[in-house]
Order: structure tokens, then C-alpha cells, then sequence
């Protein structure tokens, strides 16, 4: 299982996620913070940028830390391709 942090926006419908390295990653908790309206980074996460100027500096996010096996994920596959 790895590690990861989420940033949700405030009703919790979306969210992006990052993953931590290891159980100190600072620049994946930078990263979830800074998209959730705290404390900027550089260089940061154009995802969590974006997410920020979305959702972070308008609302209350919330951050959760998580664990999830990807060993059974699959590649999206798009109609006709």
C-alpha cells in the first residue's frame, strides 16, 4: 500500500491527491497544504495550483491522509481506442 495525501474542497465532492515517498515527504504535505489555501510553496504542484485557485483561496479545504493499494488499478480505456 502507498501513502498519500488528499486535499478536499469544502463539500468534499472533489480533491486532489498526492503521493507520499515515505512517511516524511515534506514536499507531498507542501504540496496538499499549499493547494488548500495555507502556506505557499516553490516550486509546487500545478494540479494543487490549480485546485488552489479553484477551491483553497475561496473556501475551507480539508486534508486526509490515506492509504491505498494500486495493485488492481487498471488504465481507463476510451471508447474506440
Amino acid at each position: 500500500m502507498a501513502k498519500y495525501v488528499i486535499t478536499w474542497n469544502a463539500n468534499k465532492t472533489e480533491g486532489v491527491i498526492f503521493r507520499k515517498n515515505d512517511a516524511d515527504d515534506d514536499e507531498a504535505i507542501d504540496d496538499a497544504y499549499h493547494a488548500g489555501g495555507s502556506v505557499r510553496c516553490n516550486p509546487c504542484s500545478s494540479v494543487g495550483d490549480y485546485f488552489r485557485d479553484t477551491y483553497g483561496e475561496s473556501q475551507d479545504c480539508f486534508i486526509q491522509h490515506v492509504d491505498i493499494d494500486s495493485s488492481n488499478s487498471s488504465k481507463i480505456e476510451k471508447d474506440g481506442e
